[in-house]
């Protein structure tokens, strides 16, 4: 009778062991899921935040196709078309709040809210943009297009 008794202890004992086995295996299966879910969450939120910044005179972003060229009764602005993606600099808006335009004359050609910002003078005489709410300054666009001097 012991020798039954231990022998079914023996099989409880397999029996658990299987179930701890497979719970591990469930264990790991969901820490894989959990780090894919996650990895996309924060490539979400990256992209969601990414801003793209070029700074240039006027004759450069109209090449690039930045800015279209104005003709007599149009001004220039900004391009509906393509333009070179590769002038651009992204950033991430949620840490951008200052941005050096290394320039003395300046525009800003893109919509921004005025009260979003403000332009500052460095010591050395050229200006730097603070962003004064990240929010309200990229609620109009996810560009900056600065045509300098």
């Amino acid at each position: 009778q012991s020798r039954q008794q231990i022998a079914d202890l023996n099989e409880q004992v397999s029996d658990l062991n299987q179930d701890i086995e497979n719970l591990n295996s469930s264990i790991d299966v969901m820490t894989v899921q959990n780090a894919a879910q996650q990895a996309t969450i924060e490539n979400q939120d990256a992209m969601l935040n990414t801003v793209w910044i070029c700074i240039a005179t006027q004759k450069v972003l109209e090449e690039k196709g930045v800015l279209s060229k104005g003709g007599i009764f149009q001004p220039s602005g900004i391009s509906k078309e393509g333009f070179d993606q590769s002038q651009f600099v992204q950033g991430d808006k949620r840490e951008l709040e200052l941005i050096p335009l290394n320039t003395k004359k300046y525009k800003i050609m893109t919509n921004h809210p005025e009260s979003s910002y403000q332009v500052e003078e460095t010591e050395d005489g050229n200006k730097v943009l603070r962003i004064l709410d990240k929010n309200a300054f990229w609620s109009m666009s996810n560009y900056l297009v600065v045509s300098i001097k």
